[in-house]
């Protein structure tokens, strides 16, 4: 298998029919240009932009921790290349114009130097970084030299950046993206569409002749075995693309944007109208998801994938280029923090305490507090989507438990 056109069937799941809550995102300066959300969890999210600030928040965006690098730090330029719970970024002293490589962990609150890109710079927001391990390296950089002679220049280190090898360039072609697969596969989506593949380790590049509707219309299994979307068809292959099966979403004329792979088994799909499909079965068959609805017209453009019910959809308002806003849907998410697990317990709509508490109340959005007279399994099944605060007194201290339903 994968995609068998004959026993092919697209299923509109009747349990999916209604559409789950979504909230917004707020970043702590309002929207601005080239913002970024990662979410390591349904808790923990980075925003980053492109002129070094960062901001991090462990419930989901209520509140930051704004700024939280001392002023000596590097200027950080690049932020796109996260791997679950750490990632890569370019760096800079502003008095100088080498760069160095810096991995973030604990949610990108710590970092370090592990790597040099001498004699490189990073000012060029069309640079960038990618990482396979703490050793290996992608660094594209941008050049010109005339209107007939630019482009992009493809790097490489085996050795934390003490030397770089120059791969590949790419004259007269703008890179969007760059897919590490393996140590010796990648893939490079470029701004015509074109899509071209690396079994060289980036030295001899092939191009495959297909055009993906956007960079996060592309996604591989491993080195055989992938997706990339063209208007509202699905392309599949089991071979490294040597032959290909398609599948059209006749329900759907608007584009496919974003394929994300969760496992073996679960692959969503999005639309730029906002609706999601998904797989549970490696895209042998398809079903109805969620649509995304706003109150202003927008076209998404990406989704990230926090577990199997959790997404995030990266959206922008039709006609601006570059404040892109982000919207979660919150309705599967049962809590936003940690804090007091050795306390609580919320399961299935159930709130259980672990040690006796007294003086129980819940507190909505807008302040409308509820007093709970029972210390043990609360039912909040009748309570609206949404956050809330449950309130309590532990050891003679007031305790406010962020949650959401």
């Amino acid at each position: 298998m994968k995609i068998d056109l004959l026993l092919f069937v697209l299923l509109i799941s009747i349990s999916n029919l209604f559409s789950f809550e979504w909230t917004e995102i707020e970043s702590p300066y309002g929207n601005k240009y080239w913002t970024d959300i990662h979410f390591f969890d349904s808790t923990n999210i980075l925003m980053t932009q492109r002129d070094g600030v960062m901001a991090y928040s462990n419930d989901l965006g209520i509140t930051w921790q704004d700024p939280y690098y001392p002023d000596d730090s590097p200027h950080f330029q690049n932020y796109n290349d996260f791997h679950g719970d750490y990632g890569y970024s370019t760096g800079h002293d502003l008095f100088n114009d080498d760069a160095s490589i810096y991995k973030f962990t604990n949610f990108g609150l710590d970092y370090e130097e592990v790597a040099i890109i001498e004699p490189h710079n990073c000012d060029n927001l069309d640079e960038e970084l990618f990482g396979f391990n703490d050793h290996t390296f992608y660094f594209q950089s941008y050049y010109y030299k005339t209107p007939m002679d630019q482009g992009f220049e493809l790097y490489k280190t085996n050795n934390s950046g003490l030397t770089w090898e120059k791969r590949k360039v790419f004259s007269q072609r703008v890179i969007e993206h760059f897919y590490i697969i393996d140590d010796n596969t990648n893939y490079i989506y470029f701004s015509n569409s074109n899509i071209e593949r690396s079994d060289s380790n980036v030295y001899q590049w092939e191009n495959l002749s297909i055009k993906a509707n956007s960079e996060n219309a592309f996604a591989m299994h491993d080195r055989f075995s992938g997706y990339y979307a063209n208007q509202n068809k699905l392309i599949y292959t089991s071979n490294s693309w040597l032959e290909r099966d398609t599948i059209i979403f006749t329900d759907e004329i608007s584009d496919i944007e974003s394929i994300k792979i969760l496992n073996r088994d679960i692959i969503y799909l999005a639309f730029k109208n906002g609706v999601i499909y998904r797989s549970n079965n490696s895209g042998d068959y398809w079903e109805f998801y969620d649509s995304l609805t706003l109150d202003y017209e927008f076209d998404l453009e990406n989704i990230q994938i926090i577990d199997e019910d959790k997404i995030v959809c990266k959206v922008r308002e039709k006609g601006d280029d570059y404040l892109p806003r982000y919207y979660y849907n919150y309705s599967l998410i049962s809590s936003v923090n940690n804090d007091f697990t050795d306390l609580i317990n919320i399961s299935n709509n159930i709130i259980s305490f672990k040690k006796e508490v007294e003086n129980i109340s819940i507190i909505d959005l807008i302040g409308i507090k509820y007093d709970i007279y029972s210390i043990n399994n609360i039912d909040i099944k009748s309570f609206s989507n949404g956050l809330y605060i449950l309130q309590f007194e532990y050891n003679n201290q007031l305790i406010n438990y962020k949650f959401i339903k």
